[in-house]
């Protein structure tokens, strides 16, 4: 017997599920995202797809028994003819698995498209549901206060605080300020080799640049020998451990007790600090690699390069605000500039616009949560709309000077 107050099965109506902003798609007023066109395009190329490996799989089968036939036949006139009826079979078949291929492409491009789609409504409706919700509430009419000669007094505009002041590229603000105490701090840590708290003043910097962390297991930092052959300065591991090399963990305590004894009055070691600035910016790269939606298994391929992009792009950035290092050289110059080539013929930039441009693209990227997408998804959702198909971006991406087309 059913319960009172639920349908025949017993079952009541399962609500939808609300994220932890309140937003529900399903909702009166927001509109549901119309999948049917979508789903229709991922299923026609998912049957056509079928069709073909089916096709191949059947002339497969038709070569083995050629090959079979030919191995019996005597006479050579049979023979040939058995040889050339395979030789088009083997091409067919090979034209098949490029349609094939391509069809599984599609598919794969359909269903991106969907996704991006999805979120693109699922943001509308969205930022739809906050005007309305705004419009309703009356805003209070402020008091007008009159001056001894009479007159209303006019109330001074209260600017508010941007909550996005680091994406700015020059200009001293409060909150970078702040940062510079934090990585003052970050430098007189590593001058006396705590790498520990060090890192954790590195991370308040993060922090302040709203990017997201990740959870990890230890945020542990050490100074390990790293092998020469392997040309690299440090590494981030996938459980939170950043080992150093010897040579950038000594360098790192030279720059810091250079910057304390700049900031206790000391002169003349401006130029011997500045020789180590850029080791701040090695350290601030691997405390970055703690931030941002890759997950391990995304750090391969153009995955890897995206990720490894945004996370210098965004050490640079922080160390020129703070330091006045050059922006454009550090770490992974080409991958840089394959990224600089894409925004500049997606947007249609200069190569300065670019850069910028590719510079808030990072910031953005570090701000993303685990569980959004791929970083492929999360670098073409902040490109936005332009030119290149996201095939030629990915090729642009693992463009390498003087290899094989």
């Amino acid at each position: 017997m059913a319960r009172a107050g639920r349908g025949k099965s017993g079952r009541g109506s399962r609500r939808p599920r609300r994220g932890g902003d309140g937003f529900n798609p399903y909702r009166s007023g927001d509109g549901k995202f119309k999948s049917g066109p979508h789903k229709k395009r991922i299923a026609k190329e998912r049957s056509r797809e079928s069709r073909l490996r089916s096709e191949s799989l059947k002339a497969k089968r038709q070569m083995t028994a050629l090959k079979r036939k030919a191995t019996l036949a005597k006479a050579p006139a049979e023979k040939a003819r058995l040889k050339k009826q395979f030789v088009a079979l083997q091409k067919k078949r090979e034209r098949l698995r490029v349609k094939a291929d391509a069809a599984t492409q599609k598919r794969r491009l359909a269903t991106a498209d969907m996704k991006t789609a999805r979120e693109r409504h699922r943001a509308e409706a969205k930022s739809k549901r906050q005007a309305k919700r705004k419009s309703k509430k009356q805003p209070e009419q402020p008091k007008k206060q009159k001056t001894d000669a009479g007159e209303p007094k006019r109330e001074e505009s209260k600017k508010a605080p941007d909550p996005h002041a680091h994406t700015r590229i020059s200009g001293k603000t409060d909150s970078h300020s702040k940062t510079d105490r934090r990585l003052a701090e970050a430098e007189d840590a590593f001058g006396r080799r705590d790498f520990i708290t060090g890192r954790k003043r590195l991370e308040s910097v993060a922090d302040e640049y709203g990017f997201e962390k990740q959870m990890r297991d230890t945020n542990e930092i050490v100074a390990v020998h790293i092998p020469a052959v392997e040309g690299a300065h440090a590494y981030h591991d996938w459980n939170g451990r950043i080992r150093l090399s010897e040579e950038t963990a000594s360098s790192l305590e030279t720059h810091g007790k250079y910057a304390g004894a700049e900031r206790a009055g000391e002169t003349g070691i401006n130029q011997s600090r500045r020789a180590y600035d850029k080791h701040m910016r090695i350290a601030v790269h691997e405390v970055l690699h703690g931030y941002g939606p890759t997950y391990a298994h995304d750090y391969w391929g153009t995955g890897a390069k995206i990720e490894e992009i945004t996370t210098e792009v965004a050490a640079r950035k922080i160390v020129s605000d703070h330091y006045g290092l050059s922006r454009h050289t550090g770490s992974y110059d080409q991958p840089i500039h394959n990224a600089i080539a894409v925004v500049m013929h997606h947007r249609s930039m200069t190569f300065d616009d670019a850069h910028v441009e590719l510079e808030r693209i990072s910031l953005a990227f570090k701000r993303e949560r685990r569980g959004v997408g791929a970083p492929m998804d999360v670098f073409v959702k902040h490109l936005g709309q332009g030119a290149l198909h996201r095939i030629q971006i990915d090729e642009m991406l693992n463009y390498e000077p003087g290899a094989n087309p």
